[in-house]
């Protein structure tokens, strides 16, 4: 072997290593320049594609046991303060079609955990994709749409749904929780029409406010009307947890919107108070869960009634 070719051997042999390492090693968010909007094509704009594209692998199609570390890392970047609502948009852009690809595969966890990552992006597209993951027609696996619907309130929290389009997503919600089978989605679903409404109260939006408590009792009447005589005590616990955020709202309500809501809202209480509790010191969970619910039927026909609605 010649002395050059040696060297050219050595030299391989040597950056072989170097180069699997920096391949083993991408970008993390402490890399990434997300106070700023990246140009398209810049480096800025291309090292974020990388960024999201490999973690998102990992998340959704790589070793299982990254599948965690990897929604971690992603999360981290959008979290971060001074990440700007174009990396947001950008990361969405980037990130959907592999959060997409998993939630058709057959796989809950890794469509779980893709969605937990879209909890970050603040983007109202971020919010419908998983929003849409609640709908029964669209996604058949009961344990991803709880995932989603779990992550809904807190999405709400974070800013995804702008104010102007807050009555229309509670609108699409109530929906949802009128065909849902699963009590835990519904719950979860009304959980985020409540904070829905308690955002626009607090943009003072009224008109869009006093739609989604409309929304809300709605929804809650489609759970109490499915209970039927009461004898299956499945949806009590989503029943108290709709309860609980209509009283929640009523307590804050205007005197001419409390005595609006009131007529939507006293044959349901009605309906509630028609169904018995169980009796006896061996209740279930669920047994329990009715008694605190027509608890809170009462103190709301009360507040009502304090108010002048009947």
């Amino acid at each position: 072997m010649s002395l050059r070719t040696f060297c050219a051997a050595l030299v391989l042999v040597v950056a072989t290593p170097a180069l699997a390492d920096s391949q083993a090693k991408p970008l993390s968010a402490q890399q990434l320049s997300i106070s700023a909007p990246p140009a398209p094509g810049s480096p800025d704009h291309k090292a974020i594609a990388e960024y999201v594209k490999h973690w998102m692998d990992l998340v959704t199609a790589g070793d299982p046991a990254k599948v965690k570390e990897a929604r971690k890392e992603l999360s981290s970047s959008l979290r971060k303060p001074e990440a700007t609502p174009v990396f947001h948009r950008l990361f969405f852009e980037i990130a959907s079609p592999q959060v997409n690809k998993a939630l058709e595969a057959d796989d809950a966890y890794r469509a779980s955990n893709a969605l937990m990552v879209m909890r970050w992006v603040r983007t109202p597209e971020a919010f419908e994709l998983v929003r849409q993951q609640c709908d029964p027609r669209r996604q058949k696996d009961v344990r991803i749409r709880a995932a989603a619907a779990n992550l809904l309130p807190a999405m709400v929290d974070g800013g995804c749904v702008p104010a102007a389009q807050m009555d229309a997503a509670a609108t699409r919600l109530a929906e949802l929780a009128a065909s849902e089978t699963d009590w835990v989605v519904v719950s979860q679903e009304m959980a985020a029409m409540s904070r829905l409404a308690a955002a626009t109260n607090e943009a003072k939006m009224a008109p869009q406010t006093a739609a989604i408590r409309l929304d809300l009792i709605k929804a809650l009447g489609s759970v109490v009307n499915r209970m039927g005589s009461g004898k299956d005590k499945s949806a009590a616990p989503a029943c108290y947890r709709g309860l609980i955020a209509v009283r929640d709202q009523v307590m804050v309500m205007s005197q001419g919107e409390t005595s609006k809501a009131a007529e939507k809202l006293m044959p349901i209480l009605q309906k509630v108070e028609s169904i018995p509790e169980a009796n006896g010191d061996d209740l279930t969970g669920d047994e329990l869960e009715w008694r605190g619910a027509r608890k809170v039927a009462d103190t709301l026909k009360k507040l009502l009634a304090s108010r002048g609605a009947r």
